[in-house]
């Protein structure tokens, strides 16, 4: 598969999980062997701020092609460890909390 730069730069970056953790903005590349080395991610807005030990998240994140599991035409998808693990902490409290929000909305009021 060839993408255009438009394509490439368009990309979600999803870890196995399925965490949406940015999009593509730039990469890095090899000139001897004129393949990719890193792709440069800027981190949605809300994982930008702190992470769990009160350290701002890096933009943006350089992630390595080793990390890379598959790309297709939408979505680059990484290794669960690629991301900072207080962004994938805040992700999942965020998911649970979103849940139990929509069974309340579901029940109805008591």
């Amino acid at each position: 598969m060839i993408l255009s730069k438009q394509q490439l730069f368009s990309l979600t970056v999803v870890t196995t999980r399925g965490i949406a953790i940015g999009r593509v903005i730039d990469v890095g590349l090899d000139s001897v062997s004129q393949s990719i080395v890193t792709y440069q991610v800027r981190p949605y807005w809300k994982w930008r701020k702190t992470l769990q030990s009160g350290q701002l998240l890096p933009s943006p994140l350089s992630i390595h092609r080793s990390q890379v599991v598959r790309m297709t035409v939408s979505e680059l998808v990484v290794e669960d460890g690629s991301v900072p693990l207080g962004v994938q902490d805040d992700v999942a409290a965020v998911r649970a909390t979103r849940q139990s929000r929509q069974q309340a909305a579901i029940r109805g009021p008591l």
